[in-house]
């Protein structure tokens, strides 16, 4: 990044003009929305060029603005993830609780939806958190996530019960499956990782 790259970047952090899609890509980090600085990048890219402001003067084009104020975010999340970097949170446990049921040919999948999850007629069944859930997720207070879930090629009601034992088995409050949902409540502590040459 050049000077005049990171001074237009400061320039917009200091003016508050991008507060609102700051803020929100933040939240969509420390959430585990967006786990890759490349996808943080190309999406604050993707609100620069969607906004009224015009960021591609000389001073730098918009997708290296956006690289500078993508690592600013980043960084400020990473800095915030670090108080729970050596616990075991909520969102391992979920993880882990996901991964055994994907050993179980229950495929899992994590802020996505039913049409990007690679479902074939051998997986018994399918497990997700939907695309945008992330948004209602806080490291601050414990918030209910509901958790979907659908028979493939074994009963669904079966598919629900295996659900709710995994949870439970990773240390989650898991509620009995009910009408293709399972609710854990969860204080969401996601491990967001150093930026690189930090």
């Amino acid at each position: 990044m050049n000077d005049r790259t990171a001074e237009q970047a400061q320039h917009l952090i200091d003016s508050g003009e991008i507060d609102d899609v700051l803020d929100e890509l933040g939240q969509r980090i420390i959430n585990g929305a967006v786990t890759e600085l490349t996808d943080a990048t190309d999406h604050l890219t993707e609100q620069l060029l969607n906004s009224r402001l015009d960021h591609r003067d000389a001073r730098g084009s918009v997708e290296h603005i956006s690289g500078a104020l993508a690592g600013h975010v980043w960084a400020n999340c990473a800095r915030t993830a670090r108080r729970w970097a050596d616990q075991t949170t909520d969102p391992d446990r979920l993880l882990a609780a996901f991964a055994e049921l994907n050993r179980a040919g229950i495929v899992s999948g994590l802020f996505t939806n039913w049409k990007a999850m690679e479902i074939t007629p051998e997986h018994r069944g399918a497990v997700l958190v939907r695309r945008d859930d992330w948004q209602d997720l806080s490291f601050l207070h414990r918030r209910r996530l509901t958790i979907s879930f659908v028979g493939v090629s074994e009963d669904e009601s079966e598919v629900g019960r295996e659900l709710t034992r995994a949870l439970r088995a990773a240390g989650l409050a898991a509620s009995a499956p009910n009408h293709g949902k399972v609710t854990v409540r969860l204080l969401w502590k996601w491990h967001v990782p150093e930026p690189v040459g930090a």
